[in-house]
């Protein structure tokens, strides 16, 4: 089953590329990275996330 990344929308068909972050985003491996300083629940700039949703 494949997937859209929640932050660059592209479409993820491999399970090992997909991540599953805490604050039920789902998103590639990359985007990942980019998304753990301001995501909402785990992030130090997690304000950033507030603003921008």
């Amino acid at each position: 089953m494949s997937v859209r990344c929640r932050l660059c929308r592209h479409e993820i068909h491999d399970a090992d590329v997909r991540v599953c972050c805490r604050c039920g985003w789902v998103m590639d491996k990359w985007c990942a990275e980019n998304h753990r300083p301001w995501c909402p629940r785990l992030g130090a700039e997690s304000w950033l996330g507030a603003v921008e949703i």
